[in-house]
């Protein structure tokens, strides 16, 4: 059996792959602070790429922005909330009133679909 040895690959001459590169650090502030729940995601994309196009950085894409869009939301919506489990513990330790825990649950409205 004979084994062929291939020819090494000069490194100037591979082609590279262009990947995009990761959002700078102002984006992800700028998109915080255009995020408006009551503004469609597509219109919050615009105005990004306006201002990245301002500060000469690389435009993100759309499907990068819509993620981060639902995951800030997510997070807003979560921060002002406290976990039912929490509230629970602090029933059982009579640390407040069950009355507590209803008006939680009542306050949680239906569970998302999963």
């Amino acid at each position: 059996m004979r084994i062929e040895r291939l020819p090494l690959l000069d490194a100037r001459r591979v082609p590279r792959l262009a990947f995009a590169p990761r959002l700078h650090p102002s984006l992800h502030e700028a998109l915080a602070a255009l995020d408006d729940p009551d503004v469609p995601i597509a219109e919050t994309y615009r105005r990004l790429t306006a201002f990245a196009r301002r500060q000469r950085l690389f435009r993100p894409s759309y499907e990068h922005v819509r993620r981060l869009i639902h995951a800030l939301r997510r997070l807003r919506g979560a921060k002002g909330r406290e976990g039912t489990a929490h509230v629970l513990l602090q029933v059982a330790y009579n640390v407040r009133p069950p009355t507590v825990l209803v008006d939680h649950l009542l306050d949680l409205g239906p569970a998302a679909p999963t």
